[in-house]
C-alpha cells in the first residue's frame, strides 16, 4: 500500500502530454509538498510538547508549510500546476517574510536558498524563474539589510526549537537537491 500511495503522490497532477522529464519533476514537487504538509502537521504538535515558550507569528510559520503544500497538492490532483507552482513559489517566502515583519526571528531565513534553488528546476520560463527569486531574495534581503529589533528570537525564549528549524531547513535543501540529482540521473539514464 505504501508504494502504491508513493506512485499515486509523484503522479498526482501528471497527464499524457507529459513527456518524461515533466512527470519526473513534477513527482519530486509532489514529494518534497508532501513531506512539507506532514512537517507542517507535526511541527505544531512538538511546538505543544515542547515547555518552551513560542510567539504566535512562530506557530504561523510552523502551520504554513500544512496548509500551502496541502493547497498545492490539492490543486495539482486537479490538474492545476501552473498555478500551484505560482501559489507555492509566492506563498512560501511571503509566510517566512512576515513573521519576520511581526517581529520574530524564527530561525528559518535558510529557506530563502530553498525556494530559490527550487524555482530554478521546477519553473519553465526565465521571467517566472526570475520573478520567484527575486521573491525570495527579497525576503531575505529584508530580514539581513532592514535593521530590526526583534521582539521575539526563538533562539533565546526556545533554542531547541530554533535548532530544529535549522536543521530542518538544512534537511528540505538536502532532500530537494538529492531527489533533483537522482531523477536527473535516471532521466539521463533513460535517454
Amino acid at each position: 500500500k505504501f508504494i502504491i500511495f508513493f506512485f499515486f503522490l509523484k503522479s498526482l497532477g501528471a497527464n499524457p502530454a507529459m513527456d518524461s522529464y515533466e512527470k519526473r519533476r513534477l513527482g519530486i514537487f509532489n514529494l518534497l509538498n508532501f513531506f512539507a504538509f506532514i512537517t507542517g502537521l507535526t511541527i505544531p504538535f512538538a511546538g505543544l510538547l515542547n515547555s518552551g515558550y513560542l510567539p504566535p507569528l512562530a506557530w504561523v510559520v510552523a502551520c504554513s508549510p500544512a496548509l500551502i503544500s496541502g493547497v498545492v497538492l490539492l490543486l495539482n490532483y486537479y490538474h492545476r500546476l501552473q498555478f500551484s507552482l505560482l501559489w507555492y513559489f509566492v506563498m512560501y517566502p511571503f509566510f517566512t517574510a512576515l513573521v519576520y515583519a511581526g517581529s520574530v526571528d524564527a530561525g528559518v531565513e535558510l529557506f530563502f536558498i530553498l525556494y530559490g534553488v527550487l524555482a530554478v528546476f521546477f519553473l519553465q520560463k526565465l521571467n517566472r524563474i526570475l520573478l520567484a527569486v527575486l521573491i525570495s531574495v527579497a525576503g531575505y534581503s529584508f530580514i539581513f539589510l532592514v535593521p530590526q529589533q526583534y521582539q521575539f528570537v526563538l533562539r533565546e525564549i526556545n533554542f531547541s526549537f530554533y535548532i530544529f528549524n535549522h536543521l530542518l531547513s538544512v534537511c528540505f535543501i538536502f532532500l530537494g537537491l538529492v531527489l533533483l540529482k537522482k531523477e536527473n540521473t535516471e532521466y539521463q539514464f533513460e535517454i
